[in-house]
């Protein structure tokens, strides 16, 4: 998915509360995972000036669980709060 494609899904479903973004997000996922072997997507969350309510929103999330997140949809190559913990 190129990141303009990204960025408009995550526009299109930012105040949505019923998992539409994950609903959107996730297809694309599987999708680079099965075009690539099953690998996990490569992530580097940066962050800026924030008060790590997004990590707490994260960790937080039902649907995928984080486990799962990190287990087997992504490869988390850099976190500043994730590396830490």
């Amino acid at each position: 998915m190129k990141h303009e494609d990204f960025f408009t899904l995550c526009r299109k479903y930012s105040s949505s509360l019923d998992g539409k973004l994950s609903r959107a997000i996730l297809p694309e996922i599987q999708r680079y995972r099965t075009d690539h072997q099953g690998q996990k997507l490569p992530v580097i969350w940066i962050e800026t000036n924030d008060s790590g309510d997004n990590n707490i929103s994260f960790l937080n999330t039902s649907a995928p669980y984080v486990g799962r997140v990190f287990g087997e949809m992504i490869d988390l190559l850099y976190s500043n709060t994730f590396m830490a913990a």
